[in-house]
């Protein structure tokens, strides 16, 4: 018998930016179904830069690292940024230690209720 766990995503547009609130785990059971679903996103929303918000990310295993840089590379190939927001203790450790800040900045701005305060 297998088990198969869904997770969950919102995609949220203000300004010139597309958010896209991240629920639960990424690893290796859901990053084929965001890399496709997002990979499309992307392809179709050109002229929005992508803020990646991990605030309710409870876990981000290697999988989760390469779907990020492959978000990157994507997102980077239409001359658009990609940014991060919302990161915890365990996920700042680990962005550091995978070089992802090195490429990927912080957001500048922060969720107040369900409306974003750009900085």
């Amino acid at each position: 018998m297998s088990i198969v766990f869904f997770q969950k995503y919102e995609i949220k547009n203000f300004n010139n930016y597309t958010f896209i609130e991240f629920y639960g785990d990424i690893d290796d059971s859901v990053c084929p179904n965001y890399k496709e679903s997002i990979s499309t996103l992307i392809k179709e929303n050109r002229t929005k830069d992508i803020v990646l918000d991990f605030k309710n990310v409870t876990f981000i295993d290697s999988s989760g690292i390469g779907f990020i840089l492959g978000r990157y590379n994507q997102v980077k190939t239409n001359r658009k940024k990609l940014y991060v927001s919302n990161t915890n203790e365990h996920i700042k450790k680990l962005f550091k230690i995978s070089g992802i800040y090195t490429i990927i900045k912080e957001f500048e701005g922060e969720r107040i209720g369900a409306k974003w305060q750009i900085n």
